[in-house]
């Protein structure tokens, strides 16, 4: 089964680097998770102080709430692997392609001489971990975010060698206005 990459790849024209979303992609969902293990905890606490005296309103409603947070977490743990399995970024040596979605798909295909800058965003875990979001900028549109890449540099370098190629083999890289 050929993915959306190679579906769209023109006569002649190869993949150069395949970049994969990094597996941080899950640290959104830690903070709602260990939020519920700490009210899940609360509530096994409460559990034995009420073995005699039954249970309470309160605690009732301390564990739907914890069932609450938990479901949430899953739920974006779902999301996020949903978001890690469906999601494909290239650079071939004419254009940047990204596309995401499982039922409803987005994609971005930039040509490599419209790029104006490819912009690298690191939050601290991001700089621990080795993933970013990326912004391709392109002439006359908006920027797009490609969130959680690996090694965002790496493929910002690899973007800019295939401009460079490009111009080597005597395309015009960049249009000027």
């Amino acid at each position: 089964m050929t993915g959306y990459i190679e579906s769209t790849l023109g006569r002649g024209e190869t993949v150069r680097a395949k970049v994969a979303v990094h597996w941080g992609v899950y640290l959104e969902s830690l903070p709602v998770l260990v939020g519920a293990a700490m009210v899940w905890t609360l509530v096994l606490f409460e559990d034995l102080l009420f073995l005699v005296e039954g249970m309470t309103e309160a605690h009732l409603l301390t564990t739907v709430f914890a069932a609450g947070l938990t479901m949430m977490g899953v739920l974006g743990l779902i999301g996020s692997a949903i978001y890690r399995a469906t999601t494909e970024m290239a650079v071939t040596d004419k254009k940047v392609i990204a596309k995401w979605g499982l039922i409803a798909r987005r994609t971005m295909e930039q040509r490599l001489n419209k790029v104006e800058s490819i912009v690298v965003h690191q939050g601290v875990l991001g700089r621990v971990f080795n993933y970013g979001t990326i912004y391709v900028h392109g002439t006359g549109s908006s920027s797009t975010p490609i969130r959680f890449v690996s090694d965002p540099v790496a493929f910002r370098r690899e973007v800019e060698a295939a401009i460079e190629a490009m111009e080597r083999a005597g395309y015009p890289a960049r249009e000027t206005a």
